[in-house]
Protein backbone atom coordinates (compact mmCIF):
# COMPACT_ATOMS: atom_id res chain seq x y z
CA UNK A 1 0.00 0.00 0.00
CA UNK A 2 1.35 3.12 -1.32
CA UNK A 3 1.25 5.94 1.24
CA UNK A 4 1.89 9.90 -0.46
CA UNK A 5 4.36 12.34 0.84
CA UNK A 6 1.59 14.39 2.54
CA UNK A 7 0.02 11.25 4.72
CA UNK A 8 3.74 10.76 5.07
CA UNK A 9 4.46 13.82 6.89
CA UNK A 10 0.85 13.56 9.17
CA UNK A 11 2.42 10.51 10.49
CA UNK A 12 5.59 11.63 11.55
CA UNK A 13 3.98 15.22 12.74
CA UNK A 14 1.46 13.00 14.89
CA UNK A 15 4.17 10.70 16.29
CA UNK A 16 6.28 13.68 17.05
CA UNK A 17 3.19 15.72 19.30
CA UNK A 18 4.01 18.48 16.15
CA UNK A 19 1.53 21.38 15.20
CA UNK A 20 1.82 22.12 11.92
CA UNK A 21 3.07 25.80 12.78
CA UNK A 22 5.78 24.36 14.27
CA UNK A 23 6.88 22.55 11.41
CA UNK A 24 5.87 25.29 8.82
CA UNK A 25 7.79 27.59 10.92
CA UNK A 26 11.25 25.30 10.85
CA UNK A 27 10.76 24.82 7.12
CA UNK A 28 9.48 28.20 6.72
CA UNK A 29 6.38 27.57 5.03
CA UNK A 30 3.28 28.87 5.77
CA UNK A 31 0.83 26.71 7.49
CA UNK A 32 -1.68 26.37 4.76
CA UNK A 33 0.68 25.64 2.36
CA UNK A 34 1.52 22.47 4.70
CA UNK A 35 -2.07 21.75 5.33
CA UNK A 36 -2.50 21.36 1.70
CA UNK A 37 0.61 19.30 1.22
CA UNK A 38 -0.96 16.63 3.89
CA UNK A 39 -4.27 16.85 2.26
CA UNK A 40 -2.92 16.03 -1.08
CA UNK A 41 -3.92 18.91 -2.43
CA UNK A 42 -0.12 20.09 -2.82
CA UNK A 43 2.43 18.13 -5.47
CA UNK A 44 5.19 19.68 -3.89
CA UNK A 45 7.05 19.15 -1.53
CA UNK A 46 10.19 21.62 0.25
CA UNK A 47 13.55 19.50 1.12
CA UNK A 48 13.55 21.88 4.43
CA UNK A 49 11.08 19.73 5.93
CA UNK A 50 12.76 16.48 5.80
CA UNK A 51 15.82 18.53 6.67
CA UNK A 52 14.29 19.81 9.85
CA UNK A 53 12.66 16.20 10.89
CA UNK A 54 15.76 14.42 10.58
CA UNK A 55 18.50 17.05 11.92
CA UNK A 56 15.76 17.81 15.37
CA UNK A 57 14.59 14.15 15.55
CA UNK A 58 16.34 11.68 13.60
CA UNK A 59 13.39 10.99 11.13
CA UNK A 60 14.94 8.74 8.60
CA UNK A 61 15.11 11.09 5.31
CA UNK A 62 14.26 7.97 3.30
CA UNK A 63 10.76 6.90 4.46
CA UNK A 64 9.76 9.92 2.37
CA UNK A 65 10.61 8.52 -0.71
CA UNK A 66 10.01 4.57 -0.55
CA UNK A 67 7.58 2.45 1.07
CA UNK A 68 10.13 0.12 2.99
CA UNK A 69 11.94 2.16 5.33
CA UNK A 70 11.83 2.63 8.54
CA UNK A 71 10.67 5.88 9.77
CA UNK A 72 13.43 6.52 12.31
CA UNK A 73 17.02 6.13 11.64
CA UNK A 74 18.26 5.03 14.77
CA UNK A 75 14.98 2.85 16.02
CA UNK A 76 16.01 4.03 19.80
CA UNK A 77 15.19 7.89 19.26
CA UNK A 78 11.40 6.40 18.44
CA UNK A 79 11.57 5.59 22.35
CA UNK A 80 10.23 9.57 24.07
CA UNK A 81 7.69 9.28 21.79
CA UNK A 82 6.12 6.04 21.19
CA UNK A 83 6.14 4.73 24.53
CA UNK A 84 3.38 7.24 25.57
CA UNK A 85 1.53 5.50 23.50
CA UNK A 86 -1.30 3.79 25.06
CA UNK A 87 -0.90 0.72 23.34
CA UNK A 88 1.51 -0.43 25.11
CA UNK A 89 1.96 -4.10 23.89
CA UNK A 90 1.90 -3.15 20.32
CA UNK A 91 5.01 -0.02 21.33
CA UNK A 92 6.89 -2.59 22.50
CA UNK A 93 6.05 -4.93 19.41
CA UNK A 94 7.27 -2.18 17.18
CA UNK A 95 10.37 -1.52 19.29
CA UNK A 96 11.65 -5.43 19.37
CA UNK A 97 11.10 -5.32 15.64
CA UNK A 98 12.37 -2.37 14.62
CA UNK A 99 15.50 -3.28 16.77
CA UNK A 100 16.15 -6.86 14.57
CA UNK A 101 18.96 -5.26 12.26
CA UNK A 102 21.12 -4.69 14.79
CA UNK A 103 21.46 -8.41 15.40
CA UNK A 104 20.79 -9.95 12.56
CA UNK A 105 24.22 -11.44 12.60
CA UNK A 106 22.99 -14.17 15.46
CA UNK A 107 22.13 -15.98 12.84
CA UNK A 108 24.87 -18.33 11.66
CA UNK A 109 23.55 -20.92 9.83
CA UNK A 110 21.60 -19.90 6.14
CA UNK A 111 19.13 -22.67 6.98
CA UNK A 112 18.04 -20.93 9.67
CA UNK A 113 18.26 -16.96 8.08
CA UNK A 114 16.19 -18.48 5.33
CA UNK A 115 13.45 -20.24 8.14
CA UNK A 116 13.14 -17.30 10.01
CA UNK A 117 12.62 -14.92 6.79
CA UNK A 118 9.83 -17.31 5.23
CA UNK A 119 8.02 -16.73 8.48
CA UNK A 120 8.37 -13.11 8.40
CA UNK A 121 6.94 -13.51 4.78
CA UNK A 122 4.10 -15.77 5.51
CA UNK A 123 3.06 -12.37 7.93
CA UNK A 124 3.11 -9.95 5.37
CA UNK A 125 1.39 -11.85 2.92
CA UNK A 126 -1.39 -12.68 5.41
CA UNK A 127 -2.16 -9.60 6.69
CA UNK A 128 -0.90 -7.80 3.04
CA UNK A 129 1.56 -5.56 4.59
CA UNK A 130 3.43 -4.88 1.50
CA UNK A 131 2.62 -5.27 -2.25
CA UNK A 132 2.72 -8.44 -3.87
CA UNK A 133 5.84 -7.96 -6.13
CA UNK A 134 7.84 -6.96 -2.67
CA UNK A 135 6.74 -10.63 -1.82
CA UNK A 136 7.80 -11.93 -4.96
CA UNK A 137 11.36 -10.11 -4.64
CA UNK A 138 11.98 -10.90 -1.06
CA UNK A 139 10.97 -14.78 -1.85
CA UNK A 140 13.38 -14.61 -4.63
CA UNK A 141 15.80 -13.06 -2.33
CA UNK A 142 15.51 -15.55 0.26
CA UNK A 143 16.96 -18.75 -1.99
CA UNK A 144 20.35 -16.58 -2.14
CA UNK A 145 22.56 -17.51 0.17
CA UNK A 146 25.23 -14.78 -0.41
CA UNK A 147 22.19 -12.27 -0.28
CA UNK A 148 22.88 -9.23 2.00
CA UNK A 149 20.81 -10.51 4.85
CA UNK A 150 21.11 -7.27 6.98
CA UNK A 151 19.00 -5.31 4.30
CA UNK A 152 16.88 -7.53 2.99
CA UNK A 153 15.46 -7.72 6.88
CA UNK A 154 15.24 -4.51 7.23
CA UNK A 155 13.28 -4.27 4.49
CA UNK A 156 11.24 -6.82 5.27
CA UNK A 157 10.62 -5.66 8.99
CA UNK A 158 10.20 -2.40 8.45
CA UNK A 159 6.97 -3.39 5.69
CA UNK A 160 5.70 -4.47 9.65
CA UNK A 161 6.58 -1.53 11.50
CA UNK A 162 5.77 1.14 9.54
CA UNK A 163 2.00 -0.45 8.84
CA UNK A 164 2.16 -0.50 12.51
CA UNK A 165 2.86 3.14 12.95
CA UNK A 166 0.90 4.42 9.92
CA UNK A 167 -2.19 3.02 11.69
CA UNK A 168 -1.44 4.63 15.07
CA UNK A 169 -0.82 1.14 16.53
CA UNK A 170 -4.07 0.32 15.95
CA UNK A 171 -4.30 -3.15 14.38
CA UNK A 172 -5.73 -6.10 14.06
CA UNK A 173 -5.37 -8.43 17.50
CA UNK A 174 -4.90 -11.39 15.51
CA UNK A 175 -1.65 -9.35 14.07
CA UNK A 176 -0.71 -8.37 17.24
CA UNK A 177 -0.91 -11.75 18.89
CA UNK A 178 1.01 -13.38 15.42
CA UNK A 179 3.72 -10.79 15.64
CA UNK A 180 4.35 -11.73 19.05
CA UNK A 181 3.87 -15.35 18.85
CA UNK A 182 6.94 -14.58 15.97
CA UNK A 183 8.60 -12.91 18.59
CA UNK A 184 8.15 -15.79 21.27
CA UNK A 185 9.44 -18.33 18.76
CA UNK A 186 12.25 -17.11 17.92
CA UNK A 187 13.64 -15.22 21.44
CA UNK A 188 16.50 -17.79 21.20
CA UNK A 189 18.16 -16.72 18.32
CA UNK A 190 16.92 -12.89 17.73
CA UNK A 191 15.70 -11.20 20.35
CA UNK A 192 18.35 -11.45 22.22
CA UNK A 193 18.60 -7.85 23.19
CA UNK A 194 14.94 -6.56 22.89
CA UNK A 195 13.45 -3.82 25.28
CA UNK A 196 12.88 -5.50 28.66
CA UNK A 197 9.81 -3.54 30.38
CA UNK A 198 8.15 -3.47 34.40
CA UNK A 199 6.21 -0.74 35.88
CA UNK A 200 7.16 1.53 32.64
CA UNK A 201 10.94 1.67 33.10
CA UNK A 202 13.60 0.76 30.50
CA UNK A 203 16.43 -1.51 30.57
CA UNK A 204 18.78 -0.22 27.99
CA UNK A 205 19.81 -2.78 24.83
CA UNK A 206 23.20 -2.82 25.43
CA UNK A 207 23.34 -3.19 29.61
CA UNK A 208 22.34 -6.92 29.03
CA UNK A 209 25.15 -9.10 28.80
CA UNK A 210 24.30 -11.96 27.18
CA UNK A 211 25.50 -14.81 26.44
CA UNK A 212 24.52 -15.97 22.77
CA UNK A 213 25.72 -19.73 23.41
CA UNK A 214 23.64 -20.27 26.93
CA UNK A 215 20.31 -18.86 25.20
CA UNK A 216 20.38 -20.92 22.11
CA UNK A 217 20.92 -23.60 24.13
CA UNK A 218 18.71 -22.87 26.92
CA UNK A 219 16.11 -25.59 26.72
CA UNK A 220 19.24 -28.31 26.42
CA UNK A 221 20.74 -26.86 29.62
CA UNK A 222 17.70 -26.21 31.71
CA UNK A 223 17.71 -29.10 33.61
CA UNK A 224 21.14 -28.79 34.49
CA UNK A 225 20.79 -25.32 35.39
CA UNK A 226 18.33 -26.51 37.75
CA UNK A 227 20.39 -28.73 39.24
CA UNK A 228 23.43 -26.21 39.83
CA UNK A 229 20.91 -23.58 41.80
CA UNK A 230 21.07 -26.29 44.71
CA UNK A 231 25.16 -25.78 44.22
CA UNK A 232 25.45 -21.91 44.80
CA UNK A 233 26.99 -20.84 47.89
CA UNK A 234 25.36 -18.70 50.57
CA UNK A 235 27.40 -15.66 50.24
CA UNK A 236 28.23 -16.02 46.30
CA UNK A 237 30.26 -12.62 46.55
CA UNK A 238 31.64 -10.19 49.03
CA UNK A 239 33.98 -6.64 48.55
CA UNK A 240 34.52 -3.87 51.38
CA UNK A 241 31.45 -3.36 52.45
CA UNK A 242 28.99 -5.07 49.62
CA UNK A 243 28.16 -8.52 50.12
CA UNK A 244 25.74 -11.09 47.90
CA UNK A 245 23.89 -13.69 50.12
CA UNK A 246 21.90 -16.50 48.59
CA UNK A 247 18.89 -17.78 50.73
CA UNK A 248 17.78 -20.72 48.15
CA UNK A 249 17.39 -18.67 44.96
CA UNK A 250 16.30 -15.81 46.61
CA UNK A 251 19.39 -13.01 46.71
CA UNK A 252 20.13 -9.88 49.29
CA UNK A 253 22.18 -7.61 48.40
CA UNK A 254 23.89 -6.20 51.60
CA UNK A 255 25.51 -2.57 51.95
CA UNK A 256 27.24 -3.53 55.58
CA UNK A 257 24.40 -1.44 57.88
CA UNK A 258 23.72 0.91 54.74
CA UNK A 259 20.81 -0.64 53.79
CA UNK A 260 19.84 -3.36 51.06
CA UNK A 261 17.96 -4.51 47.85
CA UNK A 262 15.97 -7.66 47.54
CA UNK A 263 16.05 -9.82 44.39
CA UNK A 264 14.50 -12.70 42.87
CA UNK A 265 16.94 -14.80 40.86
CA UNK A 266 15.26 -13.45 37.78
CA UNK A 267 15.99 -9.94 38.01
CA UNK A 268 19.36 -9.68 39.69
CA UNK A 269 20.90 -10.59 36.32
CA UNK A 270 19.62 -7.41 35.01
CA UNK A 271 20.38 -5.45 37.71
CA UNK A 272 23.98 -7.10 37.84
CA UNK A 273 24.24 -6.45 33.75
CA UNK A 274 23.06 -2.90 33.94
CA UNK A 275 25.30 -1.71 36.76
CA UNK A 276 28.03 -3.38 34.42
CA UNK A 277 27.19 -1.47 31.45
CA UNK A 278 27.63 2.04 33.78
CA UNK A 279 30.29 4.55 32.88
CA UNK A 280 31.31 7.13 34.98
CA UNK A 281 30.62 10.11 32.27
CA UNK A 282 26.62 8.90 32.34
CA UNK A 283 24.81 11.14 34.47
CA UNK A 284 21.72 9.45 33.82
CA UNK A 285 21.79 5.67 33.05
CA UNK A 286 18.81 3.10 33.79
CA UNK A 287 19.91 0.57 36.01
CA UNK A 288 16.77 -1.32 36.66
CA UNK A 289 13.31 -0.85 36.81
CA UNK A 290 13.34 0.95 40.01
CA UNK A 291 17.17 2.25 39.99
CA UNK A 292 18.79 4.95 38.48
CA UNK A 293 22.12 6.53 38.20
CA UNK A 294 20.97 10.45 38.42
CA UNK A 295 24.39 11.91 39.19
CA UNK A 296 27.99 11.68 38.32
CA UNK A 297 29.31 10.44 42.00
CA UNK A 298 25.80 8.97 43.37
CA UNK A 299 23.83 6.09 43.00
CA UNK A 300 20.43 7.30 44.20
CA UNK A 301 17.41 6.00 44.53
CA UNK A 302 17.76 2.40 45.23
CA UNK A 303 14.61 1.35 46.55
CA UNK A 304 13.25 -1.45 48.39
CA UNK A 305 10.10 -0.87 50.11
CA UNK A 306 11.18 2.14 52.93
CA UNK A 307 14.58 1.78 52.10
CA UNK A 308 16.90 4.26 50.02
CA UNK A 309 20.88 3.77 49.32
CA UNK A 310 22.69 6.58 48.42
CA UNK A 311 25.90 4.91 47.24
CA UNK A 312 29.51 7.34 46.92
CA UNK A 313 31.29 6.56 43.77
CA UNK A 314 33.87 4.86 45.64
CA UNK A 315 30.93 2.33 46.95
CA UNK A 316 29.33 2.15 43.25
CA UNK A 317 32.95 1.07 41.89
CA UNK A 318 33.08 -1.68 44.75
CA UNK A 319 29.85 -3.08 43.58
CA UNK A 320 30.81 -2.63 40.07
CA UNK A 321 33.88 -4.82 40.64
CA UNK A 322 32.37 -7.15 42.76
CA UNK A 323 29.62 -8.01 39.56
CA UNK A 324 32.81 -8.37 37.70
CA UNK A 325 34.30 -10.82 39.86
CA UNK A 326 30.64 -12.78 39.69
CA UNK A 327 30.58 -12.48 36.19
CA UNK A 328 34.22 -14.49 35.51
CA UNK A 329 32.10 -17.57 37.38
CA UNK A 330 30.38 -18.79 34.46
CA UNK A 331 28.50 -21.44 35.34
CA UNK A 332 27.11 -18.76 37.96
CA UNK A 333 26.35 -16.04 35.64
CA UNK A 334 25.06 -18.80 32.61
CA UNK A 335 22.28 -19.50 35.08
CA UNK A 336 21.25 -16.13 36.60
CA UNK A 337 20.90 -15.22 32.36
CA UNK A 338 18.71 -18.36 32.43
CA UNK A 339 16.65 -17.54 34.86
CA UNK A 340 16.31 -13.83 33.54
CA UNK A 341 15.38 -15.27 30.41
CA UNK A 342 13.08 -17.64 30.79
CA UNK A 343 11.06 -15.24 32.97
CA UNK A 344 10.82 -12.36 30.77
CA UNK A 345 10.75 -14.38 27.26
CA UNK A 346 12.09 -11.10 25.23
CA UNK A 347 8.20 -9.76 25.51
Amino acid sequence: MMISLGEKIKIVRNILGLKQEEIASAANISRSYLANIEAKKTVSFPFEIIVFLQKKFGINPDYFLENSVQIFVDSEKAIPYLKNKSFYNIYEVFYILSQIQNIYSLFDEFLVKKEFAYQIIKKLQKFSLCEAHEITRFEKAIENEGVAWGRLIDEMIACVTNYIVERDFDIPEELKNEIQALIHDWGMYVFIAAAMWEKHKFVPLESLYIDLEVLKSLKQIKNTLAEFEKQILRVVVEGEGIKLVNFYGHFVLDFAGKGFIEFEKERLFGFMSAVLSVKNDEKKRVLDYEVFYTEYELLANIKQKDITLSLSLEEFNTLKSCFKKLRENTKLWQWLQACYVEKYGFV
